[in-house]
C-alpha cells in the first residue's frame, strides 16, 4: 500500500509595512486636526451644541478624550 502526499498551498505572508516619514507626518497631522477639531468643540454654547444635536456633557467628554483615542477609522 502507498501513501499519497498532497501538497498543500499555504498563502504567502507579507512583510510588516516599514513605517515611512511621510507616513509619520502624515499621522502627525490627523492628530493635530483631531486635536483642533476637539478644542473647538469645547467653545461651542449650549445653543451651538443643540444646532449638532450634542449636550454640554458629551461635548466635553468628547472635547476632554486624549489626540490618540480615536477610533480607527478617524486616523486613516
Amino acid at each position: 500500500m502507498s501513501a499519497h502526499v498532497t501538497a498543500i498551498s499555504l498563502p504567502r505572508v507579507q512583510p510588516a509595512a516599514r513605517p515611512t516619514f511621510k507616513g509619520f507626518v502624515a499621522a502627525a497631522l490627523r492628530r493635530m486636526d483631531l486635536q483642533r477639531q476637539r478644542d473647538r468643540l469645547a467653545l461651542l454654547d449650549a445653543r451651538m451644541l443643540r444646532d449638532i444635536g450634542l449636550s454640554a456633557e458629551a461635548a466635553a467628554t468628547e472635547a476632554a478624550r486624549a489626540v490618540w483615542n480615536a477610533p480607527d477609522h478617524w486616523q486613516r
